[in-house]
């Protein structure tokens, strides 16, 4: 951006954004890194402002309802790249853990014995739920199609039309009882923190798979740990933690049913830069008045025209 002669400012503690009023009273644009929060406060502090742009998907650490009262559009990297890639790493997971992959390459490297039965599942047959149903969770169901599963859904805001047939919507109660493979794909906000929890976690059959690659704190991470360790889910997959990096002393660690990974399991290079293209193109957009390619809270976009819109 600088090479198009915009000032780039570097925050001295993006942790902290309120702690750099001064330059926040001169944004016109403000990047959020993910490690940035962006409360009403920061908000309203930036008097210029007509942007906030993430460079990822998710936008849980800005307040996009305070956004949205005061006239600023929130963009977001929303690349099918991106959401494509985290289905396909979904699915992954899925066979992972219902071929239980480790055991059988634990098999071969440490020279153990053939075991004397089968233990992997075949993903045909299954009942797969999904919490969520935005992009990430729509390239879910559009990659299970030929699979010969059937697909809960439970979503407060998710896409109704045009799915296949193989598609429910349900309540999350039913979703749990009756899905072999729970995957969350929720944004998380007051409604969906600790979304599943010690009550409704003993739903689950003692067969089930529960996957989380959206955000850790949609689940209680002590009930789940204690589901997973007394046999009550039977395998999980989790790629997002309450805490991030996940702590050495996490109890999670201990769980051979488990497949840990550090939030970077559907990060691929072609999301990636498809995210670094939408950062710059979102900005260029928004400083000539024309709206993000991505915008997360798409009813500013009237009031912001008439505010900032190129004419």
């Amino acid at each position: 951006m600088q090479a198009d002669g915009h000032e780039v400012i570097r925050f001295r503690d993006p942790a902290d954004l309120r702690a750099n009023a001064a330059e926040l009273a001169t944004a016109d644009v403000l990047i959020t890194g993910m490690n940035c929060p962006c409360p009403r406060p920061v908000l309203e502090a930036a008097k210029k402002l007509r942007a906030v742009v993430v460079p990822v998907i998710g936008t849980e650490l800005v307040d996009v309802g305070a956004a949205t009262e005061l006239g600023i559009v929130v963009g977001h990297g929303a690349t099918s790249e991106n959401s494509d890639s985290m289905a396909e790493a979904t699915i992954m997971l899925m066979l992972n853990l219902l071929y239980d992959l480790r055991r059988s390459e634990a098999i071969l490297r440490d020279g153990l014995p053939r075991p004397p039965g089968q233990y992997a599942h075949m993903l045909r047959d299954r009942t797969i739920g999904l919490v969520g149903l935005g992009r990430i969770g729509l390239a879910v169901v559009k990659r299970l199609q030929g699979w010969d599963v059937d697909i809960l859904v439970h979503s407060r805001s998710g896409h109704r039309d045009g799915l296949p047939s193989n598609v429910r919507f349900t309540d999350l109660e039913e979703l749990l009882c009756k899905s072999d493979i729970v995957s969350l794909h929720a944004g998380l906000n007051e409604q969906t923190r600790s979304l599943l929890y010690a009550g409704n976690l003993r739903l689950l059959k003692p067969t089930a798979i529960l996957i989380n690659t959206a955000r850790g704190g949609i689940v209680d991470e002590a009930a789940v740990f204690e589901a997973a360790r007394d046999g009550k889910i039977a395998r999980l997959g989790l790629d997002t933690f309450e805490t991030e990096p996940l702590p050495a002393n996490s109890p999670l660690r201990s769980l051979p049913n488990a497949i840990l990974t550090p939030h970077i399991v559907g990060h691929t290079v072609e999301g990636g830069e498809s995210l670094g293209t939408t950062i710059a193109e979102n900005l260029r957009r928004v400083i000539r008045g024309e709206a993000p390619v991505y915008v997360r809270n798409p009813e500013v976009l009237p009031v912001w025209t008439k505010r900032f819109g190129s004419h």
